[in-house]
């Protein structure tokens, strides 16, 4: 948890951590700080050298064909002069937009204003939930509004490049997460 709670608003890691599926579930494998692609690419997307590696706060994959294998970008916004910038500089979100049906903006409540939100993208809302007992360690105390839902687009199919970069994100995230366990941090 980053902010204090429920005396603060929520920073990038709680927003996070309110959209973060239940991590029993079968039906979505979450990702952060995912990476577009392997290595630095030609700089196409976000400058050149190491600021060509573009990354999306979260990615979403439904593993249910019943959800027509869904994907979800998220991108975090703390604040309302990052979300302004982000705004001015529409060909961020392009790889994100590229490789999702679904693109979200994720915020503290009341930072985004709806009607700034472009048409192509959601809105996510976040804000303090509050303990709540007999939980287990993975529950946030934050939670989540759809206040847009983000229109549906059908896309290309991945290439090897993204699928790459998508394991070892998740080969990543799996050995901190047992080493996490392994130190009694849950």
């Amino acid at each position: 948890m980053d902010a204090l709670p429920g005396t603060d608003t929520p920073k990038a890691g709680d927003c996070i951590d309110a959209i973060r599926p239940d991590p029993d579930s079968t039906e979505w494998i979450f990702l952060t700080e995912c990476p577009i692609r392997t290595g630095y690419g030609d700089g196409k997307w976000a400058g050149k050298g190491r600021d060509a590696l573009r990354r999306i706060d979260a990615w979403a994959l439904s593993c249910f064909p019943s959800k027509r294998h869904e994907i979800v970008a998220y991108e975090v916004k703390v604040t309302r002069s990052d979300f302004r910038n982000e705004i001015k500089i529409p060909r961020k979100r392009l790889p994100a937009l590229r490789w999702s049906n679904r693109f979200y903006f994720v915020a503290p409540k009341g930072i985004i204003p709806p009607e700034e939100v472009p048409m192509e993208c959601g809105l996510i809302e976040v804000s303090w939930r509050g303990k709540i007992p007999f939980r287990p360690s993975w529950w946030s105390e934050w939670t989540f509004e759809k206040t847009i839902v983000a229109p549906w687009r059908d896309v290309q199919p991945p290439t090897w490049g993204l699928v790459a970069s998508l394991l070892r994100q998740m080969r990543w995230q799996a050995e901190r997460v047992a080493e996490c366990r392994l130190e009694g941090k849950s």
